[in-house]
């Protein structure tokens, strides 16, 4: 289960969050194929070395403003850049928005990276606070293509509004 290895570089996302409910059986199938992961806003790191240990085959990208990272690897590689100013050079089966949580942001990130998802891919916003879902939906609804969106709301497991994930599935 990929939740082991994010615990085991004290990640939080499966201890401050909730979020094993899905990464577990979402991931689960992909493991120990090729896949392609984004990451925007590693923080320390900790959840860029658990995909590479989780997807061993996987190529690994993380994004963020600075470098604070502690936890390090020469297979994983590494971007310092706004993610406004970056463009990818491939398209991915797995983009993971872990990034400043603004709404504007997250609404920016998801229409710009879209594209670089590949069919059947996954982009997964994390820690959108509630008041955003709303319009995020609106948002969702104009985008072309076909896809399904599932808004997971944590806020009755944890108590606090941040922690909720939206799923978009590339079909």
């Amino acid at each position: 289960m990929i939740s082991e290895f994010l615990n085991k570089y004290g990640s939080d996302k499966c201890t401050s969050h909730p979020y094993k409910i899905v990464y577990d059986p979402y991931f689960e199938e992909l493991k120990g194929k090729p896949i392609d992961l984004l990451e925007i806003g590693v923080l320390h790191g900790a959840s860029l070395m658990a995909w590479k240990d989780y997807f061993p085959n996987g190529r690994i990208v993380g994004i963020d403003k600075e470098d604070n990272r502690t936890w390090k690897r020469p297979d994983v590689e590494f971007i310092i850049t706004d993610v406004k100013n970056y463009t990818p050079d491939r398209s991915f089966d797995i983009i993971i928005d872990d990034g400043s949580h603004k709404p504007e942001d997250i609404a920016y990130t998801f229409f710009k990276l879209y594209k670089y998802l590949k069919p059947n891919g996954l982009m997964i916003i994390e820690d959108v606070h509630e008041t955003f879902i709303p319009k995020a939906w609106e948002a969702l609804r104009e985008l072309e293509g076909k896809f399904t969106i599932e808004i997971l709301n944590f806020q009755r497991i944890m108590n606090d509004p941040y922690h909720n994930l939206i799923v978009i599935h590339k079909i």
